[in-house]
């Protein structure tokens, strides 16, 4: 009868579900620290690139009327290595310069 007392507790399975009962808040906020850390994790490139978006929009706005006037109205460009390479230097011109 000993023998049969002492092989229940020494089963593997038997110690394992014993420690998950008696532990299971610990081992729920374990998880539970896992999965946010995971998720924090997971949406820092989206927010690495809202903040890129933002001080884009920002730049812009603190550039004065009349840049942003001249991009919009400028007429449209023949795509040609020439025409690309002129309107990028003015556009470097008027960012320069304001």
């Amino acid at each position: 009868m000993t023998s049969s007392v002492s092989e229940k507790h020494l089963n593997t399975i038997n110690l394992v579900k014993q420690r998950l009962i008696n532990e299971w808040k610990l081992m729920l906020s374990i998880f539970s620290g896992v999965l946010i850390a995971t998720t924090l994790i997971s949406g820092a490139p989206i927010y690495l690139d809202s903040l890129e978006r933002i001080s884009v929009n920002t730049a812009f706005d603190r550039t004065s009327d009349v840049t942003l006037n001249a991009l919009i109205y400028t007429p449209n460009l023949v795509l040609t290595r020439d025409s690309l390479e002129d309107s990028q230097q003015k556009v470097n011109t008027a960012v320069e310069s304001h």
